[in-house]
């Protein structure tokens, strides 16, 4: 079989077909051994020979361990088992095959059924390879399921971030216009509301641009700490104080000592810091009690936010440091679930650990330790 192959692009599973004429003899041993070694020795490219009856011959191992079959069990059947039923009505697999040995390439789109049932979109190319002693059709097929599944995503993500930048702006632009009559009026009470309104939309869409860029950075492996020995209890009241700024009426009840100096990051920590206790207050469902615990022993030291809010689901628990998850409950309220994918990522940069407990309808605590 003298057929040389093309990686696919590394986010695609790739499968590949070979239609070959029977008693067919591959004239370039070099080439057929090229294409022994592929055919074993491919992890992502999933390969199938079959004759032009559409006969399977064999499949190699990324094949099989794909759709889930082993190759016994497919050699000697036709092709077709791999297609949908409505496919196999409309004759595609036929029209595919006789298409290319009619004009010597065709480009096609369907589904393919694995052994499971479970069905996988793909694109394929099918190109007819002919010399003096054989006929063989080549057919690339790619899945894109993976590929539309990140598109989508994306799509998601910029519509999303478009609207959560969106809801600050237009507060700022309000306030802008409405500041102008108000001076003209001397309502000071009324500018000096204005004011802190326009403040507190600057500090969120700077928090949410910031967050980002830090995800971008996160993800490109550029995030790097700046590591220095500080007063921890200097940090928690610097966190503390920015979130006074953007909730005044809401209570931060500090227990424990946080009065010892450690070696870390004070800005990152402070953005973790931040960031529990504005979940805290985000999802308090009105409980205006916010409790921020710290202890610490010889090694580590550990912090903890509590909230009396919603809660979280046990089901969801598991994935609220992924990277823009947001809770059942909590969609429909700011933010693009950043946060604590980055506070996650700052603390493991200090060899720490974060986690969660919650109980929905009781409230949530998130924690981190790290080392002294």
């Amino acid at each position: 079989m003298n057929i040389a192959l093309s990686s696919a692009p590394y986010f695609f599973n790739t499968f590949k077909f070979a239609v070959v004429k029977k008693n067919s003899v591959p004239p370039l041993n070099n080439f057929n051994t090229y294409f022994d070694s592929l055919f074993e020795n491919a992890f992502q490219n999933c390969i199938l020979l079959m004759d032009e009856k559409g006969v399977i011959i064999s499949i190699n191992n990324a094949f099989a361990n794909h759709f889930g079959y082993n190759p016994t069990e497919v050699a000697g059947k036709n092709v077709s088992i791999f297609f949908t039923d409505e496919d196999i009505k409309k004759k595609k697999p036929e029209a595919e095959i006789k298409n290319v040995l009619t004009y010597g390439h065709a480009s096609d789109n369907n589904y393919l059924v694995k052994k499971d049932k479970s069905i996988t979109w793909v694109a394929g190319e099918s190109i007819l390879v002919k010399d003096e002693n054989s006929t063989q059709i080549l057919k690339i097929i790619q899945d894109i399921n993976v590929q539309k599944e990140l598109e989508k995503d994306r799509e998601d993500i910029i519509g999303f971030v478009a609207h959560e930048l969106r809801n600050p702006l237009a507060n700022l632009i309000l306030c802008n216009e409405l500041l102008g009559d108000l001076i003209k009026e001397n309502d000071k009470e009324a500018v000096d509301d204005l004011l802190q309104r326009s403040k507190n939309s600057v500090m969120k869409l700077n928090k949410l641009i910031g967050e980002l860029y830090d995800s971008a950075k996160v993800n490109s492996g550029n995030l790097k700490l700046e590591m220095t020995i500080f007063n921890f209890k200097e940090m928690i009241t610097e966190a503390i104080n920015t979130i006074k700024v953007l909730h005044p009426s809401y209570n931060i009840v500090v227990t424990g000592n946080d009065n010892i100096s450690i070696n870390g990051d004070g800005y990152r920590l402070t953005q973790v810091v931040t960031n529990y206790l504005s979940n805290g207050i985000k999802y308090s469902d009105g409980n205006t009690d916010v409790n921020l615990d710290i202890s610490f022993d010889d090694n580590s030291i550990t912090v903890s936010v509590k909230d009396k809010g919603f809660g979280i689901s046990q089901k969801q628990l598991p994935f609220v440091f992924d990277r823009y998850f947001r809770g059942e409950k909590t969609k429909n309220l700011e933010g693009i679930g950043l946060g604590l994918f980055l506070c996650r990522q700052i603390i493991h940069a200090h060899h720490g650990k974060v986690w969660a407990q919650s109980e929905e309808g009781k409230g949530s605590a998130f924690y981190f330790s790290i080392p002294r």
